[in-house]
């Protein structure tokens, strides 16, 4: 167009074309010209227009492209704009413009024309991201919109950076819907992927949730068994019980119930299983230092055992062998020094046992024309073995010389079947045989050489005897038998010996060892049921069991033995198994019949016991093991003297005591060791009910008057205590307890008015007295003071058995419940 408007008599001539630039300039020169008719708004879109015709090359040359009227124009972001400025590029030869698309007439447009290179390169990585676009886009199209083309992650984020950067009039409307489709898309596959991850975390809270309780309820579960299985062996065997509370406990620690039922082991006797021996056991000794344990067994041999840690128990050396069969028995000498041993061999062995690990023989066995020799017992001091023998004899051995032992004259005879046990008092002057003849047979061997029988044989069991044992003050004796009884023998006088009370029935099977305990107050004993049993002979004319037996499975309990300081018993049972039960240091034992009250001075350093043996005894528990200070003290006189109720006054000085004989003494406590009575005792009304309570002053004194009624005394000098006002009345039942109020204002008003009469109230259960009248208190806290008949006292800061003292077991007459 330039050169032919530089041509000449209607031709183009050279000069002309050069004149024009040639073509280049040509092309720069019109586009410039096309660009200047426009106004500032038409510029703007012939931009837009033009960058629409042109491919941005990557890494080849740019050329020119194709674009539909309706991408040009149509999607122009100002269409009238962008017609003119087609239409003026279009005038200008610039762009060829057909029915429904548009193209740059010539590639050299894209190099000649400064201005649009300038558009090219000025933003070509975002031509080029437009340009991406755009395809992409369209392809979409044509795939009828197909969701898996749309732009995602690195791809979508680069072209959603460029079209906020350019904004909308650069995309074109199909491009503009992909990017939005493609946002679209991505929120909802966030939404997706977010719903997928709460659904997943759902049903992994709720598989949580389900494992959790899952797991509680195979804890709940395991739990309940170990319980029930602890409840099924309580009876029998109490120490399997106590672990399986253990086991419990770790499963529950928190669990108030487990806790309750680990305390009540605390006063029952829990067994360690000590496991060596291949055959029963039939004898078990500790040593005078109660250090060492040995043990005699039908697998022919003897074995010593460390038991300084009572709960860790370990064998000592190599087992003791050389039996030519069963070994029936293994005894210490006194100074723990000599071990003898003997058995189904005939024969009797001596060791040196100085050091336990390491025992050596001392000399050649002795015996071996007495038959079996069922039990060995060295007398007290140590010179002395006595061996009960098949042939129906026991046999004396002078031990001075361990190794070198020699008869005591002639064997013992008397029996009339096998000699089966022994025993020495205590002093070492007597001698107690028994066997298979149902007899037991006392002996003075104050002269071993010369032994004589003394008195008649004790005779009552109606089986043959397996067991004798002497207690430690030598004045009783206890034997058991086949018969399932133990009986017990007053032999303080041993030519004089007579049977104390009725026998002992406990065992269901024949009765194999009895032994007593080193302070004389236990009784233990091993029978063919399984079990052993310890008895209260405090009063060996009254003994009692005490606790629950001690099982040890199916296995007969062949042998008892108590350690030194009468803490541990060893026993030892067909199973092969020693057991080693630790036995509960504080339980109180002492009194002869049965304990209605305990009291605890306000100090808690003293406890005050009294019952139906009409003692009271006093214990210092200050201490982990109980010891009992002073006592038996004679409350009463009389075949109802029993001690019913105590109270210390709030300074422990003073102690009172009621019972049913119908008076109330009190005692001067300053001195624990040695209380005193004060004064004359004072007479009461009562038949039964023996409640005492001192005031919070200590002035005075709350007692039953009658069976139905209270009495107050003051006791400011206790020595001479005087009567406060008549008694109140009202009650229709037994009195149990009489409390004060904190400020004890109630008593001192009645003793100031006293009460014309007293109603009935509609429970006929509590009364409270203040000043001149009563009212029903049975749920009122604010009561100043009562006197209880038939309800259980509340928690109190003491242990004690108030009122009438009634049973665990059986109500006295008169008493309307038990305990």
């Amino acid at each position: 167009m330039v050169t032919w408007q530089r041509r000449q008599s209607g031709k183009l001539t050279i000069a002309g074309y050069r004149a024009a630039g040639g073509i280049q300039g040509a092309v720069a020169a019109t586009a410039e010209r096309a660009w200047a008719e426009l106004a500032e708004g038409g510029q703007a879109a012939a931009r837009q227009v033009l960058l629409r015709l042109v491919h941005v090359g990557e890494d080849t040359q740019d050329t020119r492209r194709r674009a539909t009227y309706t991408e040009i124009v149509e999607h122009a972001e100002h269409r009238d704009a962008a017609a003119r400025a087609l239409n003026v590029l279009t005038t200008a030869r610039l762009v060829t413009l057909d029915a429904d698309s548009a193209e740059i007439s010539h590639e050299a447009l894209l190099y000649a024309w400064p201005r649009l290179r300038s558009w090219i390169d000025q933003d070509r990585a975002g031509n080029l991201a437009r340009q991406r676009l755009e395809r992409d886009a369209e392809s979409w199209r044509q795939e009828d919109r197909d969701p898996s083309l749309l732009y995602r992650g690195a791809r979508l984020e680069t072209a959603q950076h460029w079209a906020d950067q350019v904004g909308s009039a650069e995309l074109a409307p199909i491009s503009h819907e992909f990017l939005h489709a493609s946002m679209r898309h991505r929120r909802r596959a966030g939404w997706f992927r977010r719903g997928t991850a709460a659904a997943v975390c759902v049903f992994a809270a709720v598989a949580a949730v389900a494992a959790v309780l899952a797991v509680r309820e195979r804890d709940d579960a395991e739990f309940r068994q170990v319980l029930a299985q602890a409840d099924r062996l309580q009876a029998g065997d109490p120490s399997a019980a106590a672990k399986l509370n253990l086991v419990a406990e770790r499963l529950r620690p928190d669990d108030e119930g487990v806790y309750t039922r680990l305390l009540s082991t605390q006063n029952s006797p829990l067994s360690m299983p000590v496991l060596g021996h291949e055959g029963p056991v039939y004898l078990t000794t500790f040593s005078p230092d109660g250090r060492t344990l040995a043990t005699a067994s039908y697998d022919e041999t003897v074995r010593l055992w460390d038991v300084s840690d009572r709960m860790h128990p370990k064998q000592l050396g190599k087992p003791l062998t050389g039996f030519g069969s069963w070994v029936t028995s293994a005894v210490f000498s006194p100074d723990g020094r000599t071990l003898a041993a003997a058995g189904d061999d005939h024969l009797v062995r001596l060791y040196d046992v100085s050091d336990p690990a390491r025992p050596e023989s001392l000399g050649p066995p002795i015996g071996g024309t007495d038959g079996t020799i069922y039990l060995l017992a060295f007398s007290p001091d140590g010179r002395t073995l006595a061996t009960a023998n098949e042939d129906r004899t026991a046999r004396l051995w002078n031990v001075t010389d361990p190794a070198r032992p020699v008869p005591w004259g002639d064997p013992l005879t008397g029996h009339f079947a096998q000699v089966r046990t022994l025993a020495f008092t205590p002093d070492g002057r007597t001698l107690a045989t028994s066997g298979d003849d149902r007899t037991v047979r006392l002996w003075n061997v104050a002269d071993p050489a010369r032994p004589a029988p003394l008195g008649q044989p004790l005779t009552g069991h109606t089986g043959g005897m397996h067991t004798v044992a002497f207690s430690p003050d030598g004045r009783t004796l206890a034997s058991g038998s086949s018969d399932k009884t133990i009986r017990l023998w007053d032999v303080h006088d041993p030519a004089r010996a007579e049977q104390l009370g009725p026998a002992l029935i406990g065992h269901n099977a024949p009765v194999w060892s009895v032994k007593f305990s080193p302070d004389g107050r236990t009784l233990a004993s091993g029978s063919a049921d399984s079990s052993a049993l310890l008895w209260n002979v405090t009063d060996p004319a009254n003994a009692t069991r005490l606790g629950q037996s001690l099982s040890s499975g199916s296995s007969t309990v062949f042998a008892v033995g108590f350690s030194p300081d009468g803490a541990t018993l060893a026993t030892g049972a067909d199973d092969g198994t020693v057991r080693l039960w630790s036995l509960p240091e504080r339980i109180l034992s002492g009194h002869t019949a049965r304990v209605n009250t305990a009291l605890f001075s306000p100090d808690g350093r003293t406890l005050i016991t009294a019952g139906d043996d009409h003692t009271m005894r006093v214990w210092d528990v200050s201490t982990r093991v109980p010891r009992q200070v002073a006592g038996p003290l004679e409350v009463y006189d009389g075949p109802v003297g029993s001690v019913y109720a105590a109270a210390f006054r709030p300074d422990g000085r003073i102690l009172a005591t009621g019972g049913g004989s119908g008076t109330v003494r009190l005692w001067d406590m300053r001195d624990r060791s040695a209380p005193k009575p004060l004064g004359r005792s004072f007479k009461v009304n009562t038949r039964y009910a023996g409640e005492v309570e001192f005031s919070p002053d200590g002035r005075t004194l709350v007692t039953c008057d009658d069976d139905h009624s209270v009495q107050l005394w003051n006791v400011a000098d206790p020595e001479n205590p005087v009567r406060v006002g008549g008694p109140l009345t009202g009650h229709r039942g037994y009195i149990n307890e009489a409390n004060f109020s904190p400020d004890a204002a109630c008593w001192r008003r009645r003793a100031a008015t006293a009460p014309s009469g007293c109603g009935t109230s509609p429970t006929a259960r509590t009364r409270s007295w203040w000043g001149n009248r009563w009212t029903r208190a049975t749920r009122r806290p604010t009561r100043r003071a009562s006197a209880r008949t038939g309800t259980r006292s509340p928690p109190r800061a003491r242990t004690r058995r108030s009122g009438c003292g009634t049973s665990r077991t059986r109500p006295r007459p008169g008493c309307g419940r038990t305990r």
